[in-house]
């Protein structure tokens, strides 16, 4: 019955999330309740580091990280809308261009860089940028 009520409470959390991944973590060799080994467990968590860089980015607020390429074939409509005529996928320079002058042309004068950054190989942005930019695509599909 704790068993049940435990697992019910963790996937109604996981579903209240946007989770991309779940990593099961052994917390000691010993099949018994309660027992756990820090020394064991943070092994497990070190050599899975990109698990580790992916919960800082989220702890800095960016939830979405799109790689350029998707990101590029995603928003083409938008992209081709502000007069942006290059081919996918855009250079980092291009996508950081869009984004400044989408927000400017299309939300009112509010950059989406506010609410996102471009890095080397993916975009990141915060819920309120995605969802601006979903809003959009969504519009610019409808009108076709």
């Amino acid at each position: 019955a704790v068993f049940k009520r435990s697992l019910r409470s963790l996937m109604a959390l996981i579903r209240q999330t946007d989770p991309k991944w779940v990593r099961c973590v052994k917390p000691s060799d010993q099949k018994q309740p309660r027992r756990f080994c820090g020394a064991k467990v943070m092994s497990q968590l070190l050599t899975v580091l990109p698990m580790l860089d992916t919960i800082k980015t989220r702890d800095k607020g960016y939830p979405k990280d799109i790689p350029h390429a998707l990101f590029s074939h995603r928003y083409l409509r938008l992209i081709r809308a502000t007069g942006m005529a290059d081919a996918p996928p855009l250079s980092r320079a291009a996508l950081t261009a869009f984004l400044q002058k989408f927000g400017y042309e299309h939300c009112g004068g509010w950059s989406l860089m506010q609410d996102g950054q471009v890095g080397r190989t993916k975009v990141f942005l915060k819920d309120q940028a995605y969802h601006r930019l979903e809003h959009a695509r969504g519009a610019a599909l409808a009108e076709q």
